[in-house]
């Protein structure tokens, strides 16, 4: 009877140490998971770098026949087909400024075509 409860013991910590060892086997799974979610959600976060910095690659890349940006020369289209005409001083400064999206180039030149309507307004104090 003793090597009968002795068995029944030993079966009992075996059973043990096994459900043991799967629990830590399944708190390892989790960890293990959380890791990869968390290496996804920065993969997903350097891929979106990389499309961004691709995206201000491309927009710097410099026309060779005007040296001007291709973004800039894309809102100086649409100025073009509007039928509005941009001083050449405006043009010439754009070479110059760092301007990596579209609405900025835009605000730049309404800021400076403001400026020159308003110098083109002035009137000399004298008249000969």
């Amino acid at each position: 009877m003793i090597a009968l409860g002795g068995m029944a013991l030993s079966f009992l910590l075996i059973v043990f140490i096994i459900a043991m060892r799967g629990m830590s086997e399944t708190e390892k799974i989790k960890e293990v998971k959380q890791e990869l979610n968390i290496l996804e959600s920065k993969i997903t976060g350097k891929r979106a770098k990389l499309i961004s910095l691709e995206q201000a690659i491309q927009n710097k890349t410099i026309d060779r026949t005007s040296n001007l940006s291709k973004i800039v020369n894309e809102v100086l289209n649409i100025y073009d087909e509007s039928n509005i005409k941009i001083p050449l001083d405006i043009i010439e400064e754009l070479q110059y400024v760092n301007l990596t999206t579209d609405k900025q180039v835009f605000d730049y030149i309404e800021t400076n075509r403001n400026y020159w309507i308003l110098e083109n307004r002035k009137k000399p104090y004298r008249r000969l």
